[in-house]
């Protein structure tokens, strides 16, 4: 709470109800000292004999009944005008205490649409963090299950890892055992070329032979043909 600086300083409720009940307690007790002091005079003026005295002796007592009276009136003035200087001050603490309550109704005014304002954002807030807690929570169950199938894949991926391995192991014996065949095969074509050049020499050396039992023949029947003609 802030007020300006020249016209008066805050209080607070308990405080103004306060000063008014001291001001209202002085004043009863400046009412009671006037009238106790006007009970003590006509006790005083009531105790006096009443005797027939001299004139001087009247007077005397008259001057002096005017001076109490004189007395009297000048405090009662004074008194008088203390009331109503108090009475003043009283005025202006309630004005001011009038005051301070529309201040404070006006801040309680106040205080309550803020009040209002902040509790609806923050029912705002709260719905938005309910539907961000069941987002994240959906997140969180998407999560897990992408988490096992991770741990699904991880666990195939290991066995194609290892499937490829022993593939692997059978390739490289499968490449062993074809170079193995293709020197083997290498082999079997060297023996297959020097067989065809056996072949073909024995062919050669069959042909030769046949030619010459072909010759041999010949020239024996002609011997015979010859020899029958001799004959």
């Amino acid at each position: 709470m802030h007020f300006s600086p020249g016209r008066f300083q805050p209080y607070s409720d308990y405080e103004a109800d306060a000063e008014v009940a001291e001001l209202q307690t002085d004043i009863m007790r400046f009412m009671a000292i006037l009238g106790f002091c006007l009970m003590v005079i006509f006790a005083v003026i009531q105790s006096i004999p009443y005797e027939k005295q001299s004139q001087p002796a009247t007077l005397s007592i008259e001057d002096q009944l005017i001076e109490i009276n004189t007395d009297l009136k000048q405090q009662v003035t004074l008194l008088g005008h203390e009331i109503k200087v108090m009475q003043s001050e009283l005025e202006q603490s309630r004005q001011q205490l009038t005051r301070i309550r529309e201040q404070h109704q006006q801040e309680d005014t106040s205080q309550r649409l803020i009040s209002a304002q902040l509790t609806e954002q923050l029912q705002q807030v709260e719905k938005t963090v309910s539907s961000r807690d069941a987002e994240i929570q959906q997140l969180n169950v998407k999560l897990e299950r992408e988490q096992i199938e991770s741990e699904r894949l991880k666990q195939m991926l290991s066995e194609q890892q290892t499937l490829q391995q022993a593939a692997n192991e059978q390739l490289k014996q499968l490449q062993n055992q074809l170079h193995k065949a293709e020197q083997k095969l290498l082999g079997q074509q060297k023996l297959n070329t020097l067989n065809e050049q056996k072949r073909r020499e024995l062919d050669q050396k069959l042909q030769r032979q046949a030619s010459e039992k072909q010759e041999l023949k010949r020239q024996a029947l002609a011997k015979r043909q010859q020899q029958v003609k001799t004959a």
